[in-house]
């Protein structure tokens, strides 16, 4: 009997369209799908991300010699042999998966180099995948296809060398930390424009979206509703840099915790914008150039801060600049409800919009109409990021944060605005939220992306808040939602899932963390790394004046006003009041 539930025929079709897209690997460049066959946006003089992320997939490579033979297996043309009586004993490691046709489960089989074979019930109403390849006699009358590949074949193009990470994560972790620094070092210090960008932004009043997008099957829905919502469609570019599986695919089910399960995906994950640049609405924007995505595989995932520096380089002078992440639904108008609320407030264009928008999919058909004249009105009460917790990254290890709202006592209530009349102003709040920033493109000068912060997840918001702070931008939280967040994502992709898996370590992302998060606490002044002896690696802290506080602004200022003390016992951040109206 089938371990888990048959794959219906309409997860076949999927499989099919997605391999006839993803059955072949274009070269690695930053393309603007729609346009011209293959154009890359890398001639109108910005640095070549793509030529920067393939160096870093080459210096980590050495790490993930399993994973590169998956992947290497995968691309095989593999052979089976006719029909056979009895079963094949034994699942591979991703599992005894049935699939509903010989055909899907050969595909299957064919990802992983411990399958033998197929083994289907005598009635052919399912097929799996299984790990030997010497039939044993059925009583059942099942029958067998042996795969008769032959496996060294396929690694004959595999080329190391190879450096087999230590099998304790922090000693692998050390490792994979330290050939990543130092590529890094070398293309900066041959591409300084990777730093920060040349050019001012345009006063064009056009934006430019970022994504960053881990496997992530909203990704698509995302980008088809932010341009069939916005006011002004023609005036939006997007920077979408995805990472996704084409080959030797695992999915997730059971949600979290103990129940979460990793069995073989029929097929490569589906493309962000491939179908949307294919369709009557989409082709036009695409084929101006307004969608430019960077294509990277899942082993080359290394946190969203990571992703976010290569999206910050597919900028071309846009005046605004959204950053979002993948599974982000739109208010209509949206795109103009942002301007106008930017413009309003008092620092602009030093002046960013943050929070963490209401939970909402892409993918929803419910209808989400422009804000009315008496939403505009009200002022909104505490609604911003006013706090944070500190959280250890590994028990007993170093300590990271996570942001909140304002305490239930210290919240105020909506109130109409001042005089009455005309649209309230965004309030002002004490931290930046990941999945949702807006604001004037010029802070990519003042305070560029960090790109020695990868596998980085608590912390990111604080650590770029300070930037931005230190730099002269003030934070508020807009007035009116005009974006949502789709949280609940139990059954999805997750990178830090994968760290481990490419580099075959149990426990390396952690470690990673552990790690690199000292940059931050190093950043921030905290005061078990507040000087550099106190900080593990010397290559931690590289570039960390380029990367670190803003000119305008000083550490001290920051923890006052943001309620930050350091050296109390404990050691707590306390919500400023002006925060919590």
């Amino acid at each position: 009997m089938p371990k888990f539930r048959l794959l219906t025929a309409a997860a076949l079709l999927l499989f099919v369209a997605n391999f006839v897209f993803h059955g072949r690997s274009a070269p690695r460049q930053v393309d603007a799908p729609g346009g011209a066959a293959g154009r890359s946006l890398v001639a109108d003089g910005e640095p070549d991300v793509a030529a920067f992320a393939e160096r870093v997939r080459l210096a980590l490579r050495r790490f993930q010699e399993r994973r590169q033979r998956q992947l290497a297996f995968a691309r095989c043309n593999h052979t089976y042999g006719s029909r056979t009586d009895g079963f094949l004993p034994g699942c591979p490691a991703a599992g005894c998966v049935a699939w509903p046709s010989l055909e899907a489960a050969k595909a299957v089989c064919s990802q992983w180099s411990d399958c033998g074979g197929v083994t289907a019930s005598r009635e052919g109403g399912w097929f799996e995948p299984r790990a030997r390849r010497v039939p044993l006699p059925s009583p059942a009358g099942e029958v067998s296809w042996v795969r008769t590949t032959n496996d060294e074949q396929c690694y004959g193009g595999l080329r190391g060398p190879w450096t087999q990470p230590p099998s304790q994560p922090n000693e692998a972790a050390l490792a994979v930390s330290r050939a990543y620094t130092a590529v890094v070092d070398a293309a900066l210090a041959e591409t300084p424009a990777l730093t920060r960008p040349r050019r001012p932004p345009r006063e064009d009043g056009t934006i430019f979206v970022s994504i960053g997008a881990h496997r992530d099957p909203l990704c698509g829905a995302t980008v088809r509703r932010a341009f069939a919502r916005a006011a002004r469609p023609e005036r939006l570019s997007f920077g979408i840099v995805q990472h996704n599986c084409e080959r030797a695919c695992l999915n997730v089910t059971g949600g979290f915790g103990a129940t979460r399960r990793y069995p073989p995906q029929l097929g490569a994950d589906e493309d962000c914008v491939s179908a949307f640049c294919a369709s009557p609405e989409g082709e036009p924007h695409c084929a101006s150039g307004r969608v430019r995505i960077l294509r990277l595989g899942e082993e080359e995932a290394l946190g969203p801060i990571y992703s976010r520096f290569l999206a910050s380089h597919l900028w071309r002078g846009e005046t605004f600049f959204l950053q979002i992440d993948g599974h982000t639904d739109f208010r209509a108008g949206w795109d103009s409800a942002l301007v106008q609320m930017a413009r309003r407030t008092p620092s602009f264009p030093r002046s960013v919009l943050s929070n963490y928008p209401p939970e909402g999919s892409p993918a929803s058909a419910a209808a989400w109409p422009r804000p009315t004249d008496a939403e505009e009105r009200v002022e909104r009460p505490a609604g911003g990021l006013c706090s944070y917790s500190y959280e250890n990254v590994l028990p007993a290890g170093r300590l990271s944060a996570r942001l909140g709202g304002c305490h239930a006592a210290a919240a105020g209530r909506a109130k109409p605005s001042p005089d009455g009349a005309g649209a309230a102003s965004p309030r002002r709040t004490a931290f930046v939220a990941a999945g949702f920033l807006f604001s004037h493109a010029s802070f990519l000068r003042l305070a560029p992306y960090d790109p020695y912060l990868p596998w980085i997840f608590m912390g990111e918001e604080l650590a770029h808040t300070f930037r931005l702070w230190t730099a002269g931008f003030d934070i508020y939280s807009p007035n009116l939602d005009v974006l949502r967040h789709a949280y609940r994502r139990e059954n999805t992709h997750k990178f830090w899932e994968n760290v481990d898996r490419a580099f075959a370590t149990g426990g390396i992302h952690n470690a990673l963390v552990n790690l690199t998060v000292q940059r931050i606490q190093h950043l921030l002044g905290w005061p078990e790394a507040a000087q550099p002896s106190q900080v593990a690696e010397a290559w931690l802290l590289h570039r960390k004046d380029q990367f670190g506080a803003g000119a305008v602004r000083s550490r001290d200022a920051f923890d006052a006003m943001h309620g930050i003390r350091h050296n109390s016992t404990p050691r707590r951040q306390e919500p400023p009041g002006w925060c919590c109206f």
